[in-house]
């Protein structure tokens, strides 16, 4: 559901070769050509009601969708759609990102903050998490698991992948972030060193979470 540019599936159908894969987003900027034979994209906007047979999927996944719509809209389209889709015995993941970043230095927090507010985000708040668990309830549907993952953008022991991403993503807002920030190449570049550093002195990270219920039977 929202699939954005659809990179995530593209992987997942490329690793999982016997298994099927939807991606449904209302805007196309998703891959239309050379993708997997098992991997489909659809545009369309869900608050249309969503283009699928009852039963159909065995596993949905919902990513960065709570602030796009309101509670009413959750309780009285969204859900009720996502589990009508849902086969029996299927599995629904909910999962949302926290935009606030936790022990942050100065200059991590100052730049976390312009991209937030240059983008109309606010720091998620648990209450609407909790909403949706209230809508699953009244919905007559159980949660089997609520789960909060930490995500950290540093130097790990195990993989530097975490740290090169961040270093990447600072590099790719570059056109847009240095003109907010009124930077030259320079500068910006020395200004992501320091959050760089930052983030790895102080190991700052980030907080996902997700709440995952299985269809009855």
């Amino acid at each position: 559901m929202l699939c954005g540019s659809g990179i995530w599936l593209t992987e997942l159908s490329s690793e999982y070769s016997n298994s099927n894969f939807i991606g449904i987003d209302n805007n196309e900027i998703f891959p239309i050509e050379k993708v997997s034979k098992n991997l489909k994209f659809v545009k369309h906007n869900i608050l249309n009601g969503i283009p699928f047979e009852d039963n159909t999927f065995d596993f949905i996944h919902v990513r960065f969708m709570i602030k796009c719509f309101s509670e009413t809209e959750w309780k009285t389209l969204i859900l009720p759609e996502i589990f009508r889709i849902c086969k029996p015995g299927g599995w629904i993941e909910i999962m949302d990102s926290d935009t606030n970043l936790y022990n942050a230095g100065p200059k991590t927090e100052g730049y976390n903050r312009k991209i937030n507010s240059m983008f109309g985000l606010s720091k998620f708040d648990m209450d609407q998490l909790q909403d949706i668990m209230n809508i699953y309830q009244d919905l007559g549907i159980t949660i089997m698991k609520e789960k909060i993952n930490a995500w950290y953008p540093f130097k790990s022991q195990n993989s530097d992948k975490p740290f090169e991403m961040t270093s990447e993503i600072l590099k790719s807002l570059y056109p847009l972030m240095s003109k907010v920030l009124n930077l030259n190449q320079e500068n910006y570049a020395k200004l992501s060193k320091q959050i760089l550093e930052e983030i790895t002195k102080n190991k700052t990270y980030g907080k996902t979470y997700r709440i995952i219920t299985q269809k009855h039977l």
